[in-house]
């Protein structure tokens, strides 16, 4: 970046810093900041490269839409919510203008605002823009691309957000059979899926089920993403969600302490210091004990870990159920408040 920066300077002292190369030069420096995670950085360099996209390229032009797009989707990374609802809707409107509505462009920036909608509670809204994005994705890309199959899955967290998980987990079947045949069976992408739709499952108490998509998920990770990931502390955390449940899991041995089997299967194993959940049928009062608790967990976080939104992993879902927690907290701070302030004696 220091190389970049000494180039930058010679041509805003050469050209001016409206010059459509200094431009360019900040969507380089742009694209780098955001590869190493300081998103902050990255979308400086994108609003100080918008103005002279705008005026040398004019609002219909694809890179300027490509632009208006970024600073959107780094938005969203930030969590500046209203912002990023309003350059995505306007990227979308240049993109429309600059290829037609029906653009595999456009379809991308739908889904975006609609990841927004999603982190606003807006699930009426999320699921009509992604249910848009999957028409135009099916129409320009084919029903068995694999971003079709991505789109199915974004549409599929929408339905589990609205407590549809019947609903989602057809959804999530469909994107699996896509991912796997467009991808390959031991791609992340379905991976993170079958994580998806094992903890569907396990919402709707088909167990065995959530157990094996789990495992797969899991397994997938470790090996092409390593133990230590967080995706897959993800899913090695679902499985322990489900021994929780009372379900006894059906994992035999460990390989030393990296949690994998050696057949490539993941057993249950609970991290960060917790103990690995026996696989021993629970008796009648633990299994029950273990439901409750599961029930009150439920209460208190309705949604689960899912894909990282960008670097650091950060997941659409553990994006909401962070801001349920702190609104949950901050209610039950205001009540005590209340009665403090208004209970005597």
């Amino acid at each position: 970046m220091e190389h970049f920066n000494r180039i930058f300077e010679v041509k805003v002292r050469v050209l001016g810093s409206g010059h459509p190369e200094v431009a360019h030069l900040q969507l380089q420096m742009a694209e780098i900041a955001r590869s190493q995670g300081k998103l902050e950085q990255a979308l400086e360099f994108y609003t100080r490269a918008w103005p002279s996209f705008e005026e040398h390229l004019g609002e219909a032009h694809p890179e300027a839409g490509a632009l208006m797009s970024s600073i959107g989707i780094v938005q969203t990374q930030l969590l500046r919510l209203t912002e990023a609802a309003t350059s995505l809707e306007k990227a979308r409107a240049i993109q429309a203008a600059a290829h037609g509505s029906g653009h595999n462009e456009v379809a991308k920036t739908l889904a975006n605002l609609g990841n927004v909608r999603l982190l606003q509670k807006r699930f009426d809204d999320a699921e009509q823009l992604f249910r848009e994005a999957l028409r135009i994705k099916e129409q320009c890309l084919g029903p068995s691309h694999a971003e079709t199959g991505a789109e199915l899955a974004r549409l599929a967290t929408c339905c589990v957000l609205q407590r549809r998980g019947k609903e989602a987990v057809e959804l999530y079947d469909r994107a699996l059979r896509i991912q796997e045949s467009a991808l390959g069976a031991e791609h992340v992408e379905v991976a993170s899926t079958l994580g998806n739709l094992g903890r569907c499952l396990g919402r709707l108490g088909r167990l065995p089920e959530a157990e094996e998509a789990c495992r797969r998920a899991a397994a997938i990770q470790a090996r092409i993403l390593g133990q230590n990931h967080p995706e897959t502390k993800q899913s090695l955390a679902h499985l322990d969600n489900l021994a929780n449940l009372g379900y006894p899991l059906q994992g035999k041995e460990l390989a030393g302490s990296s949690g994998v089997v050696a057949s490539g299967v993941v057993p249950a194993l609970a991290l960060d210091g917790a103990s690995v959940p026996s696989t021993a049928p629970p008796t009648e009062s633990d299994s029950m004990a273990g439901r409750i608790a599961a029930k009150r967990r439920a209460r208190r976080k309705q949604f689960a870990p899912s894909r990282p939104l960008g670097a650091p992993t950060v997941s659409m879902l553990d994006a909401l159920e962070k801001q349920q927690e702190e609104d949950k907290a901050a209610r039950k701070e205001a009540i005590k408040d209340f009665w403090r302030a208004n209970v005597r004696g």
